[in-house]
Order: C-alpha cells, then structure tokens, then sequence
C-alpha cells in the first residue's frame, strides 16, 4: 500500500526524533517550507513522566522534544528568528515540535498548532508540562501555507496571557460555567428549559444545560481572546513583510488570507456557538412577545 504524505512526514519526523534521542544533545534540522528554509534545533529533554506520549489539546503527541531554536530564513537570504517575536514578552516560552501517535487525518495535521498557557482547565499531562517549563507553544508542519501565521496566533495567545485582567475575567467566567455544568451534571439534567443552552466543557460526553448568560459571557471571552491572537498574528507578518521578511509568500492578497483564517476551527467554532446562542436569545425575546 503506498504511503500518503502525512504518513512520510510523521516516518520523517521519526527518523529525525530518533536522531535526538540516540544522541541527547542538540541535532540541527533543516527543511524547505513556503518562506524559504526551516531550520530548527532540536534538544531531548526527559521531563517527568516516562510514558512515550502526553494528551495536549486533546490530542496523543510525543513527549521530551523541544525546539531550543527555530529560525525561518527566506528565499531572499534573510533570517527571522522567533525569538524576535517572543522577546517583548521578557518570560521564556518553549517551543515543541510535535509528532502525533497515530496518522492524523489532514485537517488534523494542518491545524495541530496550540499555545500553552496558564489555564483553570488544564489536563494532567498540560500540568506536568507546564510546571516544568512554563508557556509552551507546540507547532506542526510549517512546510504547510498559513501554518507560520497560525504559530505566529499561538505568540499571540501568550501575550493575551499576560493581560492579568483579562486571565481574570476568563477564569472568573470559566468557573461560574463550569459550576453550572457541575450542579447539572449532580442533577442528571440533559434538556435545557427557558433562559438555558446546552454546554459541552472538554473533557465531558454529555451536553448539559446551563445559564444562557453565563454561556454568552464565556464566548464574548473566548472571541475576544482568538481575534486578538490573529490580531497579533496579521500585524507580526505585516511588520515583517514591509521589512523584507514573508514569512507567507502563499498568503499574498487579502481574499487568501481570508479564506485561510475562516477555515480555522477555533475562530469559526467560537463565531457558530456565538451565533447559537444569540439565536437562542432571540428565540425566547420573541417567545415573551
């Protein structure tokens, strides 16, 4: 049976993995994306825990890789550091090349980039990652078009993360719903009545109903915090285009941008449960008519 490519990046990915393993120390790799060059250093770090593989965002990836330096050097011949990008945030993040257990499916391997940050709702491994090392923003295939600007959003998570007042919002309005979730759940509840909608948290099977308001809080939230990454992300890859950097050369016009981001999951998938529950609102507004 002939392999398909995402079954050679991750045989790749291995290879290379296994390259850092055997000899635990920094192995440089290098490989051609849309910008140019990738070229990355890549170190093996046996941080707690010694099962092969972590659930991060829900999904199994190797553990122990972490990228000490990523550099994107372009067509042209020049360099973009990451850690350009980062440096405003004066705290360390680590970058971590991942590799899936599995083959993932190509929407999954397009879209595998995801940003660790302080969070009330970390899973177990998501805890262990963090306390070791702190703000981990965790990439895939960069050889992929609009994979760069997606990292570039995840940067822009971690600037968000450091706004205290906004963590404090979100995490005051994550716990109110999670509250509810758990009295619901205590209840056996699985119909939402008037003034209620249907909330799945992760990690849960059963959707159960909770406070219309408190729901639509949340999202205006979750919203404010992806447009402000992709905020971030447009404006970094605009800063460096005008100096001689693309970093997304396949990206050129407005319509290509604007295709790739509306086919993102988080932004479109926070904008449909917004809109589900502004329906909802409105529906019960004209049933009190």
């Amino acid at each position: 049976m002939k392999e398909n490519a995402f079954e050679q990046i991750n045989k790749s990915l291995e290879n290379k993995f296994k390259k850092v393993r055997e000899n635990h120390k920094e192995v440089e790799f290098i490989e051609k994306i849309p910008a140019g060059r990738l070229i990355e250093k890549i170190i093996w770090h046996n941080f707690r825990g010694m099962e092969p593989f972590m659930v991060i965002n829900g999904k199994e990836i190797n553990r122990g890789y972490i990228t000490k330096e990523l550099v994107i050097e372009t067509q042209s011949g020049k360099r973009f550091n990451l850690s350009e990008v980062i440096k405003k945030l004066k705290s360390k993040i680590y970058f971590m090349r991942a590799k899936y257990n599995g083959w993932p499916d190509k929407e999954d391997y397009i879209f595998n980039n995801f940003a660790l940050v302080k969070k009330p709702d970390f899973t177990v491994d998501e805890k262990e990652l963090y306390k070791e090392f702190g703000r981990v923003i965790i990439y895939g295939d960069l050889s992929i078009p609009g994979n760069v600007l997606a990292l570039l959003h995840e940067i822009g998570h971690c600037y968000k993360n450091k706004d205290k007042k906004f963590q404090r919002k979100y995490e005051k309005a994550l716990e109110k719903l999670e509250q509810a979730y758990a009295l619901a759940e205590e209840k056996n509840l699985t119909e939402a009545k008037k003034g209620e909608i249907l909330y799945l948290p992760e990690g849960k099977t059963i959707k159960r109903p909770v406070p219309l308001d408190l729901y639509i809080n949340f999202l205006k939230l979750e919203l404010e915090d992806e447009r402000g990454a992709w905020a971030f992300a447009l404006e970094t890859l605009d800063h460096y285009r005008k100096n001689g950097i693309d970093l997304e050369p396949e990206l050129k016009t407005v319509e290509e941008i604007n295709n790739f981001l509306e086919s993102l999951i988080n932004l479109g998938g926070y904008e449909q449960e917004f809109k589900r529950a502004y329906k909802e609102l409105i529906r019960e507004h004209m049933q009190n008519k």
